[in-house]
């Protein structure tokens, strides 16, 4: 038993390490620099809970947004032979629906925002309390 806790000891530092590396890699480039020197990112920074559910949200809303364009774009093709009324009636439909999957995403968002920080929160604990020097 002792020499795994050794191995593991010995492998969290070069985790550390490799993780250290990479979070330099991305704070260091220019556009993210220039986001976290904006307004909004110095606030998402004062507010990491927010972050997490933005981009938790984003996340989840890329694909129906994107299929939601996509429809859009073939309506208006539709509409451009001659379906004007159609478009109208169609695209009120599509709205509606993305309202409802945006909606859902949101709380979809929401709710994995809690579980993932609580997760955080104990698992943060858990690594603390056990590989605290006593």
């Amino acid at each position: 038993y002792e020499d795994r806790s050794k191995g593991k000891a010995k492998g969290i530092p070069e985790l550390q390490r490799r993780l250290q590396t990479i979070l330099n890699n991305i704070n260091h480039n220019t556009q993210v620099v220039a986001f976290m020197n904006s307004a909004l990112g110095k606030y998402l920074d004062g507010h990491p809970f927010l972050a997490l559910v933005l981009l938790v949200f984003i996340v989840l809303s890329a694909v129906p947004v994107g299929l939601f364009l996509s429809f859009a774009v073939f309506t208006s093709i539709i509409g451009c032979v001659g379906f004007i009324f159609w478009l109208g009636f169609v695209l009120s439909v599509g709205t509606v629906v993305l309202l409802s999957v945006l909606c859902g995403s949101a709380v979809i968002a929401f709710a994995l925002s809690v579980v993932l920080s609580m997760s955080y929160a104990v698992l943060s604990s858990v690594l603390n309390y056990y590989y605290s020097p006593r």
